[in-house]
């Protein structure tokens, strides 16, 4: 897969967050990440690094402004 297509499918996934008011539970977090192609524990990648796309509330996880960014 190239750089290029998983930059996309990473904004469609964060897009599609944005959509949803920019916020979804774990589990519809991790259903929509599989949907994508995401193996689950390869959705950490959005958390992680010094500009995380995403972070975590609880049993929510929320775009952060840099996400917002992203999925545009």
């Amino acid at each position: 897969m190239s750089k290029t297509h998983m930059r996309e499918r990473a904004r469609q996934v964060l897009a599609e967050v944005a959509a949803r008011n920019g916020r979804l539970h774990v589990d519809d977090w991790r259903a929509l990440g599989v949907r994508y192609g995401y193996e689950v524990r390869g959705l950490a990648g959005f958390f992680g690094g010094r500009w995380p796309s995403m972070w975590s509330e609880g049993d929510w996880r929320v775009l952060t402004t840099l996400g917002e960014e992203r999925a545009a």
